[in-house]
């Protein structure tokens, strides 16, 4: 676990710019066009690369990650994600997770599970490249985010170091923490008002 005071108070964390600029990594992972907004549409060609990169998965255990996610993304009945939205979800779950480390165990290890596709136990570079393409980055960014993650540089990522950049980059504030980079470069912030 990232050493971080913990707080009760969402807050503690969307007041944190660096903790935005990670969120906002997130959030444009999944704004696809770049619109400043996630639909579902964008959601759903989201989850059909995780479907083609993961050959042998089960791709309605996928689908219905996908929906759970989709329902926890949104504020009550809305079709479309502002960052402002997503950024208090996100705030909210921080106090969720840290309180409840058996659901962010299984989150991250249905995470692990798809992206150790020759399944043996850990990540190799190869997988983790393919998974930053899945989700859309540059590959070439690949070896500066596994170094971060494979914190005891065997040249392989355990789920144990995955689970902890997972914790890093949700609750983690420093920035060279493990999970700076679990989800490719952090942009800067323009406004916490976005």
């Amino acid at each position: 676990m990232p050493d971080t005071p913990v707080s009760e108070d969402p807050s503690y964390w969307s007041n944190s710019p660096f903790w935005l600029q990670k969120i906002k990594t997130y959030f444009n992972l999944l704004d696809d066009n770049n619109d400043g907004l996630i639909i579902k549409d964008e959601w759903d060609e989201i989850t059909a690369r995780f479907v083609s990169c993961s050959p042998g998965y089960n791709k309605d255990a996928i689908k219905k990650a996908r929906n759970v996610m989709w329902a926890s993304f949104r504020a009550g009945d809305a079709q479309i994600v502002t960052f402002g939205m997503f950024k208090k979800c996100q705030a909210f779950k921080q106090v969720l997770f840290e309180n409840d480390m058996e659901a962010s165990k299984n989150f991250t290890r249905a995470f692990f599970n798809v992206f150790d596709t020759d399944r043996n136990g850990h990540i190799d570079q190869s997988e983790y490249k393919k998974y930053l393409e899945c989700l859309g980055i540059d590959p070439g960014f690949s070896e500066v985010a596994f170094n971060s993650i494979d914190t005891n540089k065997d040249g392989e990522i355990t789920y144990e170091e995955f689970h902890e950049a997972f914790l890093d980059f949700f609750h983690g504030l420093d920035r060279a923490g493990c999970g700076t980079y679990l989800y490719g470069p952090i942009p800067e912030v323009e406004s916490e008002n976005s």
